[in-house]
């Protein structure tokens, strides 16, 4: 390279985003960086992460991405470009309904030198009630979470998921109610994150990191959520899950079936099967979407709720069949660890199940 060429070769900019950043959405521009590409970032507020000029571009082009909802790229110039680089990249993360960008993907540097492959980032939205005896939380799920949490093309086909949905897939039970618990108990602009260690049928197994905040609007409470793969090594996630792994199977060979409820809202629902859940059980029922238990045997399922805190239950319940009908089994129902909760039960149900058709109207 001759000296002339030296003169006017671009510098390498100061402070190029290497790794797609991912910025959770807040108020005005008060955004915080969860993750720059699979690692957390604890919430660091992004006008600590960039000194000006490129704070201020970094947040013009965030403003942009938000206002019109789409994949938004620039070109900048002078000192803009020796930190950041010739172009930034800034992209949107809706809610499953798409109504509101919850995070925005950024990235700058030279398009030129390979830029990263932008790292899925799924959208989640757990929709609370205000009422003072509250039924359990509904969840949406957006494409890029559905397919983080492994769920088979089977169960994909609706709107509206059960919290089930995401907690079966959690291998780790106290991943499953430490989130349970950040759900019940937030207040409007609480934030939190975690992770789940994910084992799902479709042979998907991960670490799966997590950042929440409880936000409300016109239409009410609800807790907005982005997950990603965490990139731990897949031999470590395998070793983490081996009790869970031990357990489930032990379970499974019982004959049994075996699942952990809730029983602090307004009905019991289902958070997690252990087993395999009971073969004909409609999805919202499976799930704890919907409450699909018998209108006859509610007074004994209050009753139980009761006395289930003092020690454990048992008796005969019937639950709403998918494609109509009712499922009637036994069951044997305790609380999981009362110093851990006294509101997380166990129902183990027994494999004889009674297939009963709807009464004739």
């Amino acid at each position: 390279m001759t000296a002339d060429a030296l003169v006017h070769a671009p510098a390498e900019p100061t402070h190029p985003i290497r790794e797609w950043m991912t910025v959770f959405v807040g108020t005005g521009d008060e955004h915080h960086v969860v993750a720059e590409g699979p690692k957390h970032r604890d919430w660091r507020k992004i006008g600590n992460v960039f000194r000006e000029p490129a704070r201020t571009a970094v947040l013009g082009l965030i403003r942009k991405c938000i206002a019109d909802r789409e994949l938004k790229i620039e070109t900048f110039e002078g000192k803009v470009a020796d930190a950041l680089g010739p172009v930034g990249a800034a992209h949107p993360i809706l809610t499953p309904d798409k109504s509101v960008v919850v995070a925005v993907q950024i990235w700058s540097g030279d398009p030129k030198k390979n830029p990263p492959d932008r790292p899925n980032v799924g959208a989640w939205e757990w929709v609370l009630s205000s009422e003072d005896n509250p039924p359990p939380p509904q969840l949406q799920l957006d494409p890029g979470a559905i397919e983080l949490i492994g769920m088979s093309a089977r169960h994909q086909d609706r709107s509206v998921f059960g919290p089930a949905d995401l907690y079966t897939r959690s291998a780790r039970l106290s991943d499953t109610l430490r989130h349970v618990r950040q759900i019940r108990d937030c207040q409007v602009k609480d934030r939190f994150d975690g992770t789940f260690t994910i084992r799902a049928e479709t042979d998907v197994t991960r670490e799966l990191r997590y950042a929440e905040r409880c936000v409300e609007g016109p239409a009410g409470r609800r807790v907005r959520g982005i997950c990603w793969d965490a990139g731990t090594d897949e031999a470590l996630v395998h070793e983490s899950m081996l009790d869970a792994w031990l357990s489930t199977m032990l379970a499974s060979t019982s004959g049994m079936y075996i699942a952990v409820g809730d029983l602090s809202y307004q009905y019991p629902y289902w958070l997690k099967w252990v087993t395999e859940h009971v073969p004909g059980l409609g999805h919202g029922v499976s799930t704890g979407q919907t409450f699909a238990l018998h209108e006859e045997d509610w007074p004994k399922i209050i009753e139980w709720v009761q006395q289930v805190r003092k020690g454990p239950v048992s008796g005969t319940v019937r639950a709403r069949r998918g494609g109509g009908g009712w499922l009637k089994a036994e069951f044997r129902g305790f609380l999981l660890d009362p110093l851990v909760s006294d509101s997380i039960g166990v129902a183990v149900i027994s494999p004889e199940i009674e297939t009963i058709p709807d009464e004739p109207s």
